[in-house]
């Protein structure tokens, strides 16, 4: 692909699902970013997690950002050979003040705060681990509007996987 498509929005939003779902159908390939961060569960994807200091010993860096005292990053290598990206609007911002090779789009995704509640329990996160992370997220996410190319709602999943591949398409086509 000539672009990559940065995919934004809150926990529980469904950006892995979605990614998860693009590649499937339509075989586009999703970046893991490395992470200091430990694994949710048993087998997770999406990322590749690394201690310390196997972090800080990767070159060139692109799109690091920090959360709740975890490191995430990919490198321009890694961008070069995929279509997507699951990131944040901390590390948009740092991506896009790096040159990666090709044009940088950003799909917004939201839900209503009463989804994502159900979505993060339904994965299996505490009350409380909730709580932290949706008043992380209104402040993190309140600019994404403005970041974003384009925004969609994922209350239908299919619904938005069509309307994301075909904004892929258009982009694509350009």
């Amino acid at each position: 692909m000539k672009n990559l498509y940065c995919i934004v929005g809150p926990s529980g939003v469904g950006k892995t699902t979605i990614v998860e779902e693009l590649y499937r159908r339509f075989g586009y390939k999703a970046v893991a970013s490395y992470t200091t961060r430990p694994p949710r569960c048993e087998g997770e994807e999406g990322h590749v997690f690394v201690n310390d200091v196997q972090f800080d010993a990767l070159t060139d860096k692109v799109a690091f950002t920090e959360f709740a005292g975890y490191r995430y990053c990919v490198t321009r290598a890694q961008l070069a050979d995929c279509d997507l990206y699951v990131i944040d609007p901390a590390g948009v911002k740092e991506l896009l003040r790096h040159d990666v090779g090709k044009p940088v789009r950003v799909i917004g995704i939201t839900v209503s705060p009463a989804l994502l509640r159900e979505r993060m329990r339904a994965r299996g996160d505490s009350e409380e681990n909730i709580e932290k992370r949706l008043d992380h997220d209104k402040e993190a996410f309140k600019e994404m509007a403005d970041i974003a190319d384009v925004v969609f709602q994922n209350i239908c999943l299919d619904r938005t996987i069509c309307d994301i591949c075909t904004y892929i398409e258009k982009e694509e086509n350009k």
